[in-house]
């Protein structure tokens, strides 16, 4: 509902083109919340939580010394933990997916592997 369509509208009113170049605008946008879901980030960060991450940042590595080893980056509290991302999102368990999809490849014409 971002761009003011609800999901209802989606062939009745605004076409599947439209709805692609909405939704890849979507993913254009680092601080969405599709884009921060697939990147399995815990929370949808803010651009000021961001900015002021790089602040610090950059903060540590001009006055960290002549000569001295450049300090680690902080880590976002926003990013993985580095868990993979399907370890942290839970499986449904659907027994009927099986049937749906024979079905849906009988419709098609699709071969069965």
């Amino acid at each position: 509902m971002r761009f003011g369509w609800p999901l209802r509208a989606l062939g009745a009113e605004l076409w599947w083109n439209e709805a692609w170049d909405l939704t890849f605008e979507l993913l254009r946008d680092p601080w969405s919340h599709l884009n921060a879901s697939l990147a399995n980030f815990r929370y949808v960060p803010s651009p000021v939580d961001a900015a002021f991450f790089n602040w610090v940042d950059a903060y540590q590595v001009m006055n960290r010394g002549k000569g001295k080893v450049r300090p680690p980056a902080l880590p976002r509290p926003w990013a993985p933990t580095g868990a993979a991302p399907d370890a942290t999102r839970a499986r449904v368990v659907d027994p009927e997916r099986a049937e749906r999809r024979a079905r849906l490849a009988d419709r098609l014409g699709l071969a069965r592997s």
